[in-house]
C-alpha cells in the first residue's frame, strides 16, 4: 500500500513481483550473538586460519542457526553451522588477488558446535584486526535498487529517487541474501547458476573498503546451496 500510495499502481505491481526475503546483518555490540563483523573468528580444533600469500583478513561469521526462521523456510539452509569468511588483507595481498577472482573470498564452515577463539596470525597487519561487533539477524524485504539486475524496471529514465529511497528503508546496506548492491557497476554481478548471498558496504568501522569505497558483492550457486556447502564463492565489488 506504501508503495502505491507512493510510487503509483505500476511500479506497485513491479514491488508484488520482484519482492525477495533477505537477513539485514547490524552491528549491536550488546547482541547475544555469534554472529558478528570484525575481530577475531572462532576456530574449531584443527581447523587453521586461511592465507593467501599472507594470513587472511577475517570479515566476520554467520551463526545459521541464528538466521530467522522465515529465511530457512524460504531456502534450503543449514539449521546450524558456523560460517567464517576471510578476504586478502589489502596492503600486502590486494596487488596479486582481485574482487572477481577464484577464491578472493575464502570460507571455513563448522557444523559442530564447540569452537575455539582464535589469536590473530603473527604475519597479519595491524589494519587488518578490527574490533569486532556481534550482529542481530533481522528479517526483511528486499527490493532490486538498479535496472540491470531485472528485465521488467519500472522506470524509463532508469532512475528514481521516491523508489531508491523506499528500498533503503527496507534493509540496511549490510544484509544475506535478497538482491546484491553496487556503486559503479554496470552490469549484474551475478554469475549464472548462483544467488546474491552476502552485500557489504566499505564500513570504515571494521576498515573495509571495497573498489574505492564500494560494496563487496558474494555469490552462492544454487546447487552448492543446496547442498549446504559454502566453500567455493565467487564475488565481485563496485
Amino acid at each position: 500500500s506504501e508503495a502505491r500510495e507512493l510510487l503509483g499502481d505500476k511500479v506497485a505491481a513491479f514491488v508484488e513481483r520482484r519482492l525477495r526475503p533477505a537477513v539485514a546483518l547490524i552491528p549491536d555490540p550488546e547482541a547475544p550473538s555469534r554472529s558478528r563483523f570484525g575481530g577475531l573468528p572462532h576456530l574449531a580444533p584443527g581447523e587453521a586460519w586461511p592465507t593467501y600469500n599472507w594470513p587472511g583478513r577475517f570479515v566476520g561469521q554467520i551463526d545459521f542457526a541464528e538466521l530467522p526462521a522465515s529465511m530457512h523456510e524460504a531456502l534450503p539452509l543449514p539449521s546450524a553451522g558456523l560460517l567464517r569468511l576471510f578476504v586478502p588483507a589489502t596492503d600486502v595481498d590486494q596487488d596479486e588477488f582481485f574482487w572477481g577472482d577464484p577464491g578472493y573470498v575464502k570460507t571455513l564452515f563448522a557444523a559442530s558446535e564447540p569452537v575455539l577463539q582464535a589469536e590473530w596470525p603473527e604475519k597479519l597487519p595491524d589494519y587488518a584486526r578490527s574490533t569486532g561487533c556481534g550482529l542481530r539477524l533481522e528479517a526483511v524485504w528486499d527490493l532490486p535498487p538498479h535496472s540491470v539486475l531485472v528485465d521488467d524496471w519500472p522506470f524509463e529514465d532508469g532512475w528514481n529517487d521516491d523508489y531508491s529511497s523506499f528500498v533503503e528503508r527496507l534493509r540496511p546496506t549490510e544484509h544475506l541474501f535478497g538482491y546484491t548492491d553496487f556503486t559503479s557497476l554496470g552490469y549484474d554481478p551475478c554469475p549464472t547458476g548462483s544467488i546474491p548471498f552476502l552485500t557489504l558496504s566499505s564500513l570504515e568501522d571494521f576498515g573495509w573498503c571495497w573498489h574505492d569505497g564500494d560494496y563487496l558483492q558474494v555469490f552462492v550457486a544454487s546447487e552448492a546451496l543446496e547442498r549446504g556447502e559454502f566453500g567455493d564463492l565467487s564475488s565481485d565489488a563496485g
